[in-house]
């Protein structure tokens, strides 16, 4: 986006106090936009202390909770627990946790358990094994007098660079000179390690050159009509794009792979209905590698193109008449396609891509009442109604920018199918589960805009369609969603 030009976006860019010292005194500019560590000679020891600050908060209050935990302790610190856990598998399962711990506090934990590694100078591959023994140590260690929890392993590990990675790289945009202290807020609380090394003096990765971005901040009002029922929402958003090749959007041709995390989108929703909380949206997304291609000339008119392979996460919970639909979708792997069309000020987008997905799906078929009973708990969908399942899905996004209007078309498909065989068993029970359990999600929202000449500011009408499709059998359910709404955003 442009640089702010009114008084309000004037104080938002106004640089903090924290800021780095001169980049010629610490050494640190590298033009290439590509990542250099500086190797402190202690830094396996500082990491590994902050790993125990970061793990001793949740043991404390496991080991002090005993009472609420004791519903799980089915195992004990013997040659026969351990050789179910290390040899046959018996007790590696999916558990029967809340879907505040599987689907928030787990990859809340993966996240910084990899940034820890990430602030400390360890490159994505190595984060990502830390973050894996961290993991191992909470199930295998802490919690030993439990079954080993198949998805907490699994969420912790992939949560660092699906989740972690694009918050890392959004906190490295506080190192640079003149940002303002609103980019310094969103650092810092993307990446809270990194920032308080930063501070302390520690920093250890040398400044890249200063990224491409795009933020923005909207405030809204929506109507949501679920068919039944219709009410009013307010609602804010926040839409964090940085893409780190230096290339990108400037005058030159050619092409070149790119590294890991070089495109990185973040995204945040919030709504209230009735003074609740009636919807939260988290998305993350980043590139493993790829190619990026460019022909723009000095006058930046041009086309240019990525092509490449992406990762990222979905979390949403929505607040629907009598009963709540919900999922947290990995997208494990899968094809990124984005071609771009610059006319001066005017700059228009496509990306598509697919993905090979796993994660947690509320059960869309039974509806607001779970019709099994809810002990003894012998999975996690006949006890909390949602299951763990790998799927597909798809998304596409047309955006088209000029300093007067704007327009967006973005549409997204998800099609998960339960994992069967692993689920936790208590008492011989679970024969009896549901199985074969399938869910559908379509949305899509399009969104038309003017900028009045206010500090860049632009006032959007949207409007927002939802499908969800559950399937059991020979049992289906469908329900729909439309939202219209208003909002304003600023860029930052």
């Amino acid at each position: 986006m442009a640089s702010p030009s009114t008084v309000l976006l004037l104080a938002l860019a106004t640089p903090a106090a924290a800021d780095l010292p001169d980049v010629a005194d610490l050494d640190m500019d590298l033009v290439s936009g590509e990542e250099q560590a500086i190797n402190y000679k202690y830094k396996w020891p500082v990491m590994a202390l902050e790993q125990l600050a970061w793990l001793a908060p949740p043991t404390i209050y496991y080991f002090s909770t005993t009472n609420l935990q004791r519903e799980d302790f089915e195992l004990k610190w013997d040659r026969e627990s351990w050789k179910k856990k290390l040899v046959t598998f018996d007790g590696v399962v999916f558990d029967t946790g809340n879907w505040t711990s599987n689907a928030f506090r787990h990859p809340v934990f993966g996240a910084i358990s990899y940034q820890i590694g990430r602030s400390n100078g360890f490159s994505p591959f190595a984060a990502t094994l830390i973050d894996f023994t961290v993991a191992v140590v909470w199930e295998y260690v802490v919690e030993y007098r439990e079954l080993v929890s198949i998805n907490d392993l699994m969420v912790n590990t992939i949560s660092g660079f699906m989740i972690g990675e694009p918050l890392f790289q959004l906190g490295k945009l506080g190192d640079h000179k003149g940002v303002g202290w609103a980019r310094k807020s969103i650092a810092a609380v993307s990446s809270p390690v990194h920032t308080a090394h930063r501070i302390a003096g520690y920093p250890s990765w040398k400044l890249d050159t200063r990224p491409w971005t795009d933020f923005e901040l909207s405030v809204g009002g929506n109507l949501a009509d679920h068919g039944s029922t219709r009410s009013g929402e307010v609602g804010v958003d926040i839409d964090l794009e940085l893409i780190r090749d230096a290339r990108y959007g400037v005058p030159g041709t050619g092409s070149q792979w790119t590294g890991l995390a070089a495109f990185n989108r973040v995204m945040g929703q919030a709504r209230f209905g009735q003074g609740e909380l009636s919807r939260s949206q988290f998305r993350t997304a980043t590139t493993y590698f790829g190619k990026y291609s460019r022909s723009i000339d000095d006058a930046i008119n041009g086309s240019d193109s990525f092509f490449g392979l992406a990762t990222g996460f979905d979390y949403e919970t929505r607040e629907m008449p009598m009963e709540v639909d919900r999922y947290a979708i990995f997208h494990l792997f899968g094809p990124k396609v984005a071609l771009g069309l610059w006319r001066g000020k005017n700059h228009y987008t496509w990306e598509t891509g697919a993905s090979l997905d796993a994660g947690m799906m509320q059960a869309h078929v039974f509806g607001p009442v779970l019709p099994f009973p809810e002990f003894p708990q012998t999975s996690v969908l006949q006890t909390r109604g949602y299951y763990f399942g790998g799927g597909l899905s798809a998304s596409t996004r047309l955006r088209l920018e000029s300093p007067v209007w704007t327009a967006e078309l973005e549409g997204r498909a998800y099609q998960m199918w339960s994992i069967d065989g692993r689920d936790r068993m208590e008492t011989g029970a679970g024969a009896d589960d549901p199985r074969n359990v399938s869910d559908t999600r379509f949305s899509a929202l399009a969104a038309v805009g003017v900028r009045p000449g206010i500090a860049n500011a632009k006032l959007e009408l949207t409007l927002e369609g939802t499908a969800r499709r559950g399937a059991w059998e020979d049992d289906t359910r469908t329900t729909k969603e439309i939202t219209t709404g208003a909002r304003m955003g600023l860029p930052f």
